[in-house]
């Protein structure tokens, strides 16, 4: 008999041409992935039937309800991860023309109109909606937009020495903080900017009882005020926490009233829902810089874990055994639950297709301990034949986020490959002598079966964010291997980096 261990280490090599095969089936994996793109174009078609009712009450004169309308359209771009999406820009676009045309805020009509650019930089205003004031703050804003951070163009050339602050120049933001509140109405924060330094916008930031993070959104101006709302949606609990920040150009913190280690605290009397923080709108950087950006596309990790399931078939080492009744050798058939000791490694590398889906290759190396040596003169050299130590199997994945942002982000995946499982099995009531068994001196028999080399299965799992782009991973993996029969669960934990 010949020895398996030869054989384990050129199929280790051997598998690594699965990748084609993966890929291939993961080309049959395309109903995986349009629960996703059905989701984002449910979302998609709520954002724009909000739009069109917005427009429709802005030509009927009913400003407020065309602003509440385009402020839903923006709460709920940043709940389902539309934040690049052209529709959010044309939410923005419309946002621009209520302010301008309607509400004759023209500075803050322009901001709207330089957020729908740095989205789509080719967005226009339609025709029905245009006027000369309307069409001259939309230039006014395409002017600005060149200046900015986020849209492509020239770098704005440095500000002249003559034209800098005095050195002594000073910034404060006056806020009289605001202690009380109720619960489930949205909480509008007032500020006032004194001093001669410069700053390029007010933000504010909150976080709702249940939060471990800051969420901001910039303020707009009001007369000589700037005034930002807090969501209803997180206004629930019995508290909420807020500062103010003046920031400039770079995202630097220039003034603040409250900070995040000592913020303004709201009392919102009595308990209700726990709070949703991913609903809200214009969603920025926050100080702490904990979550990672939108242009985020890249995911390393990896895993350990314990396996084990149904597995069912023919022991490497032992296939026979001779039966003494009849004087002929015999299979050796095995078919039940098996586990794989001792573990096995999970290293992967991922690409996201958009916030929350993501295209994944993983490998799943297995090491083996417990199967027992076997002792036959064909066994070459010693006559001592080894059971395989080991497995290997490549598979590729499909992950879809069911939450896209927060620390805690569960997940759904589905897998396809090819390699192999490897079982330790008991198969002492065979007696093999060879092996040592109940038959010889009493000792018990392990074996290897091996099962695959086609794979597919489910998973569920979890990151939890830890600091940053680093996460904490779990998951329940489920594989079917084929045509070598086994239904395998796998249990991982691993550390995994986003970037």
């Amino acid at each position: 008999m010949k020895s398996t261990s030869l054989r384990f280490w050129v199929v280790s090599l051997a598998t690594a041409a699965s990748v084609c095969g993966a890929l291939t089936v993961l080309g049959g994996l395309v109903a995986f992935p349009r629960v996703a793109l059905a989701q984002e174009a449910d979302a998609v078609a709520k954002v724009k039937d909000l739009n069109k009712k917005a427009v429709d009450a802005y030509e009927n004169l009913e400003l407020d309800e065309a602003r509440k309308f385009l402020t839903q359209a923006l709460d709920m771009c940043a709940a389902e991860g539309l934040n690049r999406h052209p529709v959010k820009a044309t939410t923005h676009l419309n946002l621009g023309v209520v302010l301008v045309g309607g509400l004759k805020q023209r500075d803050n009509g322009v901001k709207q109109f330089r957020r729908a650019l740095e989205v789509d930089p080719n967005v226009k205003v339609p025709k029905r909606l245009t006027n000369p004031e309307i069409q001259a703050a939309f230039e006014a804003a395409t002017k600005e937009g060149g200046e900015g951070e986020t849209k492509p163009g020239p770098v704005a050339a440095p500000t002249p020495p003559t034209q800098s602050p005095p050195a002594n120049a000073t910034l404060t933001v006056a806020h009289d903080p605001i202690t009380e509140a109720r619960p489930g109405e949205a909480l509008t924060v007032r500020a006032k900017v004194e001093g001669s330094a410069r700053f390029d916008k007010l933000v504010l930031a909150y976080r709702p009882e249940s939060g471990t993070d800051f969420l901001a959104r910039e303020m707009d101006k009001e007369g000589d005020a700037y005034v930002a709302r807090i969501p209803d949606v997180v206004m629930r609990g019995s508290t909420i926490a807020y500062y103010i920040e003046a920031r400039g150009r770079g995202g630097q913190s220039v003034a603040r009233n409250g900070s995040p280690d000592a913020p303004h605290v709201v009392s919102l009397g009595a308990d209700s829902a726990a709070p949703d923080p991913t609903s809200v709108s214009e969603e920025v950087p926050r100080s702490s810089g904990s979550e990672p950006s939108e242009g985020t596309k890249l995911w390393f990790s990896f895993g350990v874990g314990l396996g084990g399931g149904y597995a069912k078939g023919q022991p490497e080492v032992n296939p026979n055994y001779w039966d003494m009744r009849l004087d002929q050798k015999q299979k050796v058939e095995f078919a039940n639950v098996a586990v794989a000791k001792l573990l096995h490694f999970n290293p992967e590398i991922g690409y996201f297709v958009s916030p929350r889906f993501m295209l994944a290759l993983q490998a799943r190396w297995q090491y083996l301990t417990g199967a027992s040596e076997v002792h036959f003169a064909s066994c070459r050299p010693n006559g001592v034949c080894q059971p395989s130590p080991g497995a290997f199997a490549l598979l590729a994945k499909a992950l879809y986020l069911l939450e896209a942002k927060g620390a805690f982000q569960p997940y759904v995946s589905l897998s396809a490959g090819g390699g192999e499982l490897r079982y330790v099995v008991d198969i002492s009531k065979y007696r093999l002598e060879g092996c040592g068994g109940k038959g010889a001196d009493g000792s018990a028999c392990f074996d290897t079966l091996v099962a695959g080399p086609v794979m597919l299965g489910p998973a569920i799992g979890a990151w939890w964010q830890l600091s940053g782009p680093l996460y904490l991973t779990g998951n329940v993996n489920a594989l079917l291997a084929l045509p070598k029969v086994a239904a395998n669960l796998d249990f991982n934990l691993g550390l995994g980096y986003r970037m």
